[in-house]
């Protein structure tokens, strides 16, 4: 792997995708389920996500092969992609958690922000941000398959703005995620003789419902949950 080689990565992904970054280390065998990538050692989770129509494609099954994952974490370990996260946030050091790598998931009462629960605890750490891995560096580690993938970063020195500006994103989306409490409910209401006409999904929220109905094939992130992730 050369370093001119993954420099390129980087500038590339900031051109064209203003959202996406992580790091590396060699690994042993490593699987990406439905929560998260391990690494070497079994880290503890946590992180965060993206909107449901953009994980139509999510594949609980998938697995991670050593020689993609060794890849992958040598990109994202790289300075010039702590640099880059460090750009992006607004931040003086930034550096990839070795393992923390994870698939965003569907929406769903008991993961309302879109990602697995046990990354849920990064979500309101300042010490932490989430980044999304380039496309271009996904390319180049192989990896064709799930089309997104997230990573942790321990950070240092993020603006007075910068945090509050994160702060505010972090409370609109917990302010709109969709309450634990409703699967339970709606589970009781498919029981009670509902159709598969869409009713259902009542309860969860019409516009989480509408992305499956639409079926247009285009596929957006969700603005509220993306602004927590670079």
């Amino acid at each position: 792997m050369r370093t001119c080689s993954c420099v390129a990565v980087v500038t590339t992904l900031c051109a064209r995708h203003a959202s996406a970054f992580i790091q590396p280390v060699a690994l042993r065998h490593t699987s990406l389920q439905p929560a998260a990538v391990h690494s070497r050692r079994t880290a503890p989770a946590t992180a965060l996500s993206m909107g449901i129509k953009a994980v139509r494609d999510y594949d609980s099954s998938f697995t991670l092969s050593e020689e993609c994952t060794a890849l992958l974490t040598a990109y994202l370990q790289h300075p010039d992609m702590a640099k880059e996260v460090c750009k992006q946030f607004d931040l003086t050091s930034a550096e990839y958690v070795d393992g923390e790598i994870f698939q965003p998931v569907p929406y769903s009462p008991n993961t309302p922000h879109g990602m697995p629960l046990a990354f849920e605890r990064y979500l309101n750490h300042d010490d932490y941000v989430i980044a999304n891995v380039p496309p271009v560096v996904m390319f180049k580690a192989k990896i064709f398959k799930p089309s997104r993938l997230c990573a942790v970063f321990r950070v240092a020195g993020r603006s007075a703005a910068a945090v509050a500006a994160l702060r505010e994103a972090r409370e609109h989306a917990q302010n709109n995620a969709v309450p634990r409490g409703a699967a339970d409910q709606s589970e009781g209401s498919a029981g009670a003789g509902q159709s598969d006409s869409g009713e259902v999904w009542e309860g969860l929220g019409d516009v989480i419902r509408a992305s499956f109905e639409e079926g247009d094939g285009d596929y957006d992130d969700d603005d509220e949950l993306d602004a927590l992730v670079l």
